[in-house]
């Protein structure tokens, strides 16, 4: 076996970058996969459109079905693909492996020149090693295996590689959006550290969420043949959202917030988010109640029995 071949196998330090979100939605589209346990469903949010696509694989996932709503935590990362490598001598079009799928080159691409150090064959790929001219390793996977023939004449030269930033979801958790929140109602006067008041704050924001989405989803169904007004609060929503996103920005505008704002910032923003939801709730909530008798203001604002 080539020496090159012979390298212990294992994983590189990749420069990962993750972020931690949630999404809560209701479950608009559900199926198994076929492979064992896992499901593809898509969660949907009313209030402003947006949907996205998840693969659970545990066993309870077999169990949800249409119309439940879920809060799925999730890491959004973003690796460094490799998708082609060259020594900076050769021709450009000997960059990409003949194999590259041909979706990742048309993704933006990026590049980084330095001395090649090592690469090893994983169970995703190539692993790869590079020196810049700061002395910074960087590492890389590659989708494609170098010849084992030609691997040796890439060590201690300068080469270029080309990747795409592909990103990956990775779930965390889910649960029912209700699930443990009635009995955080009042755990703020309970919560004895940072960490326990920040979960309070972001259960009451998921509250409030799932109370607009519940008034929404009302509004809607309540004015579901005016064709005309319900198109302008379509709209009037996805404005609000745009709005509440950016006024949130505007608060706290440091690109590393937990650096800048410490860690109350947790506890900060979700109270700024309730805040401003509740806001939104009591505006749709005319749609229901009605204007008080003798009010000629409010345009299609009718006097209808809320639920």
């Amino acid at each position: 076996m080539k020496k090159f071949l012979c390298f212990i196998l294992f994983m590189l330090p990749l420069q990962v970058i993750a972020e931690t979100l949630q999404f809560t939605g209701e479950i608009t589209d559900i199926a198994e996969t076929g492979r064992g346990s896992e499901v593809w469903l898509r969660l949907s949010k009313a209030e402003d459109g947006s949907s996205l696509d998840f693969i659970l694989s545990d066993e309870t996932a077999l169990e949800l079905e249409r119309s439940q709503w879920l809060t799925i935590t999730y890491e959004k990362i973003s690796e460094p693909l490799v998708i082609g490598l060259r020594l900076t001598s050769e021709p450009v079009s000997q960059r990409f492996s003949s194999e590259t799928p041909q979706h990742l080159l048309d993704q933006p691409q990026y590049t980084q020149v330095g001395d090649y150090v090592s690469g090893q064959l994983g169970d995703q790929g190539m692993y790869l090693q590079l020196k810049d001219r700061y002395q910074s390793v960087h590492e890389f996977i590659g989708i494609f295996e170098l010849d084992a023939d030609n691997a040796e004449k890439y060590v201690n030269k300068e080469v270029e590689v080309t990747y795409i930033k592909e990103e990956k979801i990775n779930i965390l958790d889910y649960r029912h959006p209700s699930s443990g929140l009635d009995a955080m109602a009042n755990c703020a006067d309970t919560a004895t550290t940072q960490v326990e008041i920040n979960r309070c704050a972001f259960a009451d924001y998921e509250r409030a969420d799932a109370k607009l989405n519940q008034v929404y989803r009302q509004v809607l169904l309540a004015y579901k043949e005016d064709a005309e007004f319900i198109h302008k609060l379509k709209a009037a929503q996805r404005a609000w959202v745009a709005f509440r996103d950016a006024h949130l920005e505007a608060l706290y505008p440091a690109e590393d917030k937990r650096f800048a704002y410490g860690a109350m910032y947790p506890t900060c923003s979700n109270n700024d988010l309730t805040a401003l939801t509740k806001q939104r709730i009591e505006q749709l909530q005319q749609w229901l109640i009605g204007l008080a008798e003798g009010d000629t203001c409010g345009g299609s604002i009718k006097v209808i029995a809320a639920e």
